[in-house]
């Protein structure tokens, strides 16, 4: 009886963690449609969602256990100044000579 209890927690465990990481991914988003509204910078926003994605303390903390401080060091630092230049370019390429203003509110109309 006891394992059973015990294997019950570590699903339970499991599967709480998984719904955190799906609620922080969740959230990424409207966090960078505030950022939108408010006036930032497209590359800005690109930075924020990529690193958002990219650089979370867990997945660094497992990284640095089993491929080293090194490993993980130079990953980020990579990861950091790719996810950077690819801010730039998405800058660069959607200004707004070429595309418009980008959409901001894209709430559906109430259907009162």
């Amino acid at each position: 009886m006891k394992k059973n209890k015990k294997c019950f927690f570590l699903y339970l465990k499991k599967g709480l963690r998984n719904i955190t990481a799906i609620i922080a991914e969740i959230i990424a988003f409207p966090i960078a449609a505030a950022m939108l509204r408010k006036g930032a910078r497209l590359m800005n926003i690109v930075v924020f969602l990529g690193i958002w994605v990219a650089a979370k303390l867990p997945q660094l903390m497992v990284e640095i256990k089993f491929l080293g401080p090194a490993f993980t060091a130079l990953h980020l630092v990579l990861t950091m100044g790719s996810v950077i230049a690819i801010g730039f370019l998405v800058e660069y390429f959607m200004h707004e000579k070429k595309y418009g203003e980008i959409p901001v509110n894209t709430a559906p109309e109430s259907m009162s």
